[in-house]
């Protein structure tokens, strides 16, 4: 129970970090529920609640955690409960949806690079001509990303939680692209053509692209 609502989720201990984490998203990878520019991100909702638990589901999850418990930091695991699992730790003591609906452009304490976060999901492609990186949470715009609003509509160059890159040394990295929520030029609906139809976990690395056909798991400590 939190602050008087009961919810029933998974909750696992890890004892080499002694963090405790509760799972509060399932995201299946092709679906559309948690796009970049999703309302998932920055309202209330619950979806698929009653499954929350089930750690074989393939379905998309939100529950009452998402909004109701202040956390510091996220991890998502890309395949799975358990496996290809990334900590995106921003220390601000706060509920999901005040985070994704407040607070633009930040860098996490890991400071991922785009390299980094592929061998850490289990990926692999040739990034030697990425000039410019951007990774974190809820960047959008990334001329300026600690001012725009990922929850603007029309926006551009959104990263919910992972990395986007660039060919070329510019603000307008369209080209590669990791994570949940992500957009690229090469999707059809990223770029400067941004819609809810883009992959909930998409990734790019020219001259490939597509969907995570798999689960990814959001847990918070």
């Amino acid at each position: 129970m939190t602050n008087g609502v009961r919810f029933k989720t998974y909750c696992d201990f890890d004892p080499s970090t002694k963090r405790g984490w509760t799972l509060v998203a399932r995201v299946n990878g092709t679906g559309n529920d948690f796009t970049a520019v999703s309302n998932a991100w920055a309202d209330d909702s619950v979806f698929n609640q009653e499954s929350a638990w089930e750690l074989g589901a393939k379905t998309s999850m939100k529950n009452h955690g998402w909004f109701l418990m202040k956390n510091n930091v996220i991890k998502v695991c890309f395949d799975g409960p358990y496996k290809d699992c990334a900590l995106f730790s921003h220390n601000l003591g706060m509920r999901l949806h005040e985070l994704f609906s407040q607070e633009y452009g930040v860098i996490v304490e890991q400071h991922w690079k785009f390299d980094e976060l592929l061998k850490s999901v289990g990926k692999s492609c040739d990034t030697s001509r990425i000039q410019k990186e951007w990774c974190g949470i809820n960047l959008a715009n990334i001329c300026h990303p600690e001012d725009m609003n990922p929850n603007l509509n029309p926006t551009n160059h959104i990263v919910r939680i992972g990395c986007i890159g660039a060919l070329s040394k510019t603000c307008t990295p369209g080209d590669y692209a990791l994570g949940l929520g992500v957009t690229s030029c090469y999707d059809g609906y990223g770029c400067d053509r941004i819609g809810p139809r883009t992959a909930s976990m998409h990734w790019s690395c020219p001259p490939n692209y597509g969907a995570f056909d798999q689960t990814g798991f959001i847990y918070i400590n």
